[in-house]
């Protein structure tokens, strides 16, 4: 935040608008590609800055945490995001938003509104002596938890994929079937949730599991809570409300339909296998025999 507003903030920011458009690599090892990203600086009191990119493109392969999507049939990334802040000015009032999109997977989206002195948090700083001291922490993490409060969280997923590629995880590498990892999902996110088994909010999550579509969890009051306060809350406040709209297709149909592309993706490959049985093929279908690394 300090380096952005020293760039973007003040009467004449020195950036208004950054942007970068069709970035690629030029090694064939590290295929990345990003269509364009935006920095704006669409305000300076009260400061606020938008951040968004356009179409980021990777081999799973160049990041091992996501390599395990290419046995869900995501062997590469394509994602685009967004962010956007206005600091607090002198109404303390601040909001942000972001969100995230992967194709084949889902999207997701989230925003929150409240109160922040930040005024009397930039003094708490400016009387410490360094940012990695662990006074400071002690006191900006102190001053957090006492002054900054919320009026609106939030937060929403739309599935295009991801919970019926998990669902084929479950039965490759657990043997489970279809039917177990439904009910595997709905056993796991009651445990993690401690619901109960009547609420209205956990028949609504058994119902997104069984047809995946979009989920939308929102908390709004009119007067700001600090961050203690959501502990207190129940799943049955009013403040609280989860929308859930279920998708045209159940999950084990997406699981099925799943099943069927990979089989006719697997069918493809062994005849393209048996038509070029040559020797170079060989090494071709078999390239840590021959020394070559594939992703």
């Amino acid at each position: 935040f300090g380096f952005f507003q020293n760039v973007f903030a003040g009467p004449k920011p020195l950036i208004g608008v950054f942007s970068l458009k069709d970035l690629k690599t030029c090694r064939a090892l590290l295929d990345v590609s990003l269509d364009k990203l935006n920095i704006t600086n669409p305000s300076t009191s009260p400061y606020a800055l938008e951040v968004s990119l356009e179409h980021l493109k990777m081999p799973v392969a160049l990041v091992p945490e996501l390599q395990l999507l290419s046995v869900m049939g995501v062997p590469e990334i394509d994602a685009s995001a967004s962010y956007a802040m206005s600091l607090p000015n002198k109404d303390n009032q601040f909001n942000s938003t972001a969100s995230l999109s992967v194709a084949k997977l889902g999207t997701a989206d989230f925003a929150v509104k409240g109160e922040f002195p930040y005024e009397e948090f930039l003094e708490i700083v400016k009387k410490t002596k360094s940012v990695d001291d662990p006074a400071t922490e002690d006191a900006i993490e102190n001053f957090v938890e006492k002054n900054i409060k919320f009026s609106h969280i939030e937060a929403g997923y739309a599935d295009e994929g991801l919970l019926p590629r998990l669902g084929i995880l479950g039965q490759k590498f657990m043997g489970l079937t279809p039917e177990q990892c439904v009910d595997m999902a709905k056993k796991y996110v009651k445990e993690s949730l401690g619901a109960a088994e009547g609420t209205e909010n956990t028949a609504k999550l058994m119902e997104y599991i069984d047809k995946p579509g979009a989920i939308r969890l929102i908390f709004n009051t009119e007067k700001p809570i600090p961050v203690e306060a959501f502990d207190t809350l129940s799943d049955t406040d009013p403040s609280i409300k989860l929308d859930v709209n279920t998708g045209p297709k159940t999950a084990l149909e997406l699981m099925a339909d799943r099943e069927k592309k990979e089989r006719a993706r697997a069918g493809t490959n062994k005849r393209g296998e048996d038509r070029n049985a040559s020797p170079l093929f060989s090494i071709l279908r078999n390239p840590l025999t021959y020394g070559i690394a594939c992703p």
